[in-house]
């Protein structure tokens, strides 16, 4: 398999969990309650908030610009990162690629059945 060089040794990853806790730490910060948030991105409930709390997934971009300006900080205040080396990022995607191409015969071999 061919592997392009991404031209740096470290590449910032940003850890789910710990973004979560900050989210939650910086919205008690600011005095602003979930449904307070959720009031404000315009969510019919806050079942979002709350996946983003509890590190499941992250904000979109735009609703990341809304959070960063409701408790007035800045994205990347918001955002936890780690780094990873970029031999590391290569073997996941590599290992992704073959998962996929696994995933891709057993379809195969389960429609011909």
């Amino acid at each position: 398999m061919y592997k392009k060089s991404v031209g740096v040794t470290k590449v910032p990853v940003i850890d789910l969990a710990a973004t979560g806790r900050n989210i939650t730490k910086l919205r008690a910060k600011a005095g602003i309650s979930v449904r307070d948030l959720q009031t404000v991105m315009g969510f019919t409930n806050p079942q979002a908030i709350y996946k983003w709390q509890n590190g499941y997934c992250l904000p979109s971009i735009d609703n990341l610009v809304i959070l960063a300006a409701v408790l007035g900080t800045t994205v990347d205040d918001i955002l936890v990162y780690e780094e990873e080396s970029s031999e590391d990022i290569a073997n996941q995607i590599d290992m992704m690629s073959r998962w996929q191409r696994m995933n891709i015969q057993l379809n195969r071999i389960s429609a011909q059945h």
